[in-house]
Parts: C-alpha cells; structure tokens; sequence
C-alpha cells in the first residue's frame, strides 16, 4: 500500500474512535464543536481519497484546531472559571 492508502487507513482508525465517543461527547460539550471535528474528518477523507496533499494539510489543521479548542474550551482549569 502507498502513503496515501495507509493514510486513509489510519484516518479511518481514528475516525472510527471518534464515532464511537462523539455521541457521549455531546453531552458534556458544545454540539457544534463536535460536529466541526466530525466535519474536518470527513473533509480529511475526501483529500486523502482524491490525493489532494494541500487540502488534507488544510483539513488536518482544521481537525487539529478542532479537537485542541474542545480539549482548552472544556478542560478543569481556573483560567475557565474566572
């Protein structure tokens, strides 16, 4: 297999995880923000299938900035509190 098809691959792995723990997500997180990351990964697919290099750079960025502003967004910290 080629690095696009291990790609699509390894995305599938994880997007899978995803699925799996974005319904529970939602009920501790903003629904929107799950769907933007569920949204990136789909666009992260679609640029791996057509070997778009620019656009799966663009929507792993996108997924990246997904995950990482849930994760700051919803995290225990005090910075969250005041």
């Amino acid at each position: 297999a080629g690095k696009w098809e291990n790609a699509e691959e390894g995305l599938k792995n994880l997007q899978q995880a995803w699925e799996e723990r974005s319904e529970l997500l939602q009920t501790w997180v903003n629904h929107a923000d799950v769907d933007t990351v569920s949204l990136a990964f789909r666009e992260l697919s679609c640029a791996l299938e057509m070997h778009e290099a620019f656009y799966a750079m663009t929507s792993m960025e996108e997924l990246r900035e997904g995950i990482s502003h849930i994760y700051h967004r919803d995290s225990f910290a005090l910075k969250n509190i005041f």
